[in-house]
């Protein structure tokens, strides 16, 4: 059975196809700053990827990193990869 994840009302991912997430500013293709426009981007193993969440702003990335976990350990029970 598909664990499917709401990310929003309007927006829910299948955590069975994803294969990692990934937290970066989106103006650079390494690293991101801290204090800058952070995205969350889903990578599936079709190849595909999604931005689901972003963030602006001192701590932006950490804000990123700690709403995915809250989010998957509510409906998971565990935390996935963020690269």
């Amino acid at each position: 059975m598909a664990r499917f994840v709401r990310i929003d009302h309007e927006k829910y991912i299948n955590m069975d196809q994803v294969t990692y997430f990934e937290v970066r500013d989106p103006r650079t293709s390494t690293q991101f700053e801290p204090d800058e426009r952070c995205h969350l981007i889903a990578h599936f193993a079709s190849g595909s990827s999604e931005v689901l969440m972003i963030e602006h702003g001192e701590g932006a990335a950490a804000r990123l990193r700690g709403r995915l976990e809250a989010l998957f350990r509510s409906a998971a029970g565990s935390v996935p990869a963020v690269r």
